[in-house]
């Protein structure tokens, strides 16, 4: 799997360093330090670089300038987590200079981030028509068109972006996220290696590509992919976290506890390292110190912890904190699907069928093409045992969707098992398991389906290397009545 975390960084100095840069305003000369100040090229805090894109935006004379900054203070307040103030200074820019390619592709950024992928398209597409050599742009109409289920689209995008910007890494990565989308591992790794060819001193391609490794289960190269960046790097927290990832897919929770502790301690401010710490301590039996590690996390990034931590106060069956999380978060991306998937969840785990299979059918409705909506729909009607059929149908539909995902094989091969019919069952065990073989779950699952069939030994072994995996599985899937 492609680490997205790492490329935002990247992204973002590109949108700083690209189109942004190219348009800093320069009236008068001995103004320009309030650009670079507005663009934190300086190291300037949070308040310092709001301060002089405001200022750019209230007095400077032409309205590209004053656009300008309201542009970039608009890509302020979005990381900050402010999407309707950045939404209104976006489209404020928009009306002050509406032929800015820039200014669209700002405002699309935004859109997209709010998870309205239909506007942000709209935007970005107008971007690319002003400037159609931008890579930046060009790159984010990729991204969109990816998110929307336009696989050919995001191809053919991103091999341009690459065409127009070769020199930079992120768009290798991008197209090699959507080739492993598309079951292409070898034109992803053949990406990821270029990538890393032309990245020079960072580090992050080797990460990701390691990442990679590790989700196709090539265990072994993907621990000497983090060795090799720990050696020229060794306090880099990313390839520390992902070693302690490795050390969890073979169930080694101590040894990852303690790459995570160390990559916290070079760096105390990664919301991703305590995001999985606070995962791992779960594992290890530690909820106390999982719910410490999750607050820290949102802390530090609560747009994405906030889920997180709300599947955790579930799985903790503290049902309230989870809804009041999911309502956080379903505020900060009202368009999203997610919010609703993870409140299915804990309706679920409630065992109130009724309000879940609800939830996760509005889920669809939000998004009727995502894969973890659709799972949603087949999977917890798995659980309540009810309209079988169409829990089957919603599957089969996501598996069209992604056909590299093995979720949907996983809970798929459950509502055949519930309908008794244990080769089409074991089959999809089967081919999820080809796609991710140490998967706790399915291992369980498919443990459970050669039991039924008879198949004992097979079914014990399944179910100790799920149990290793995941000292948590019994406790998972107790309700369900699979084994005999």
């Amino acid at each position: 799997m492609i680490r997205k975390s790492l490329l935002l960084a990247s992204v973002m100095a590109l949108s700083l360093s690209g189109a942004a840069a190219a348009q800093t305003p320069s009236a008068e000369p001995e103004v320009e330090p309030l650009a670079v100040a507005c663009l934190g090229e300086g190291g300037e805090a949070i308040e310092a670089r709001l301060a002089a894109c405001t200022e750019i935006a209230d007095t400077f004379e032409t309205p590209a300038d004053r656009a300008w900054g309201l542009q970039m203070r608009a890509g302020i307040q979005n990381d900050m987590g402010l999407p309707d103030r950045a939404l209104a200074d976006a489209s404020k820019a928009l009306r002050l200079d509406p032929s800015s390619a820039f200014g669209y592709f700002t405002r699309a950024d935004i859109l997209a981030d709010s998870g309205d992928y239909k506007l942000a398209l709209a935007d970005i597409e107008r971007a690319v028509k002003l400037d159609s050599k931008e890579a930046l742009f060009v790159g984010l109409r990729a991204k969109l068109r990816e998110e929307t289920g336009d696989r050919a689209g995001a191809l053919a995008d991103y091999s341009r972006a690459i065409e127009l910007n070769p020199a930079t890494w992120v768009y290798l990565v991008s197209r090699a996220h959507v080739r492993e989308a598309g079951r292409d591992r070898a034109g992803a790794l053949a990406d990821l290696d270029q990538a890393v060819k032309i990245s020079k001193n960072d580090l992050s391609p080797q990460v990701i590509r390691a990442d990679f490794l590790l989700y196709a289960g090539r265990y072994d190269e993907a621990k000497a992919g983090y060795d090799q960046v720990l050696a020229k790097q060794p306090d880099h927290v990313q390839a520390i976290t992902g070693l302690a990832r490795l050390y969890q897919e073979q169930g080694d929770y101590a040894a990852a506890k303690g790459e995570l502790d160390r990559a916290i301690a070079a760096r105390s401010d990664d919301a991703d390292a305590f995001l999985t710490r606070a995962w791992v301590r779960y594992r290890l039996g530690d909820a106390v110190g999982a719910r410490s590690d999750m607050d820290r996390a949102v802390e530090l990034d609560a747009q994405d912890a906030l889920i997180d931590r709300a599947r955790l106060f579930s799985d903790l069956k503290q049902y309230d904190l989870a809804l009041a999380d999911i309502a956080r978060a379903e505020a900060a991306t009202p368009k999203s699907a997610m919010p609703a998937v993870v409140r299915a969840g804990v309706f679920a785990q409630q065992q109130d069928w009724g309000r879940a299979i609800a939830e996760a059918d509005r889920a669809m409705k939000l998004a009727p093409d995502d894969v973890f909506a659709l799972n949603a729909a087949c999977w917890i009607r798995g659980e309540a045992k009810r309209d079988l059929d169409r829990a089957l149908s919603f599957c089969t539909k996501a598996l069209a969707v992604a056909s590299d995902d093995y979720v949907p094989l996983d809970s798929r091969a459950f509502i055949h098992l519930r309908r008794g019919d244990l080769p089409k069952a074991l089959a999809d065990a089967e081919a999820a398991l080809a796609l991710r073989p140490n998967a706790a779950e399915t291992l369980y699952l498919r443990g459970a389906i050669k039991q039924q069939l008879g198949q004992h030994p097979e079914a014990e072994a399944d179910l100790a290397l799920a149990r290793k995996l995941n000292p948590r599985i019994e406790e998972q899937y107790a309700g369900y009545g699979l084994l005999l």
